[in-house]
């Protein structure tokens, strides 16, 4: 696993919210 793909998912679950 990358951090990228961490990064990537936070920044989705920040424009969901």
């Amino acid at each position: 696993m990358s951090t990228a793909y961490f990064q990537r998912e936070m920044k989705d679950n920040k424009k969901s919210e």
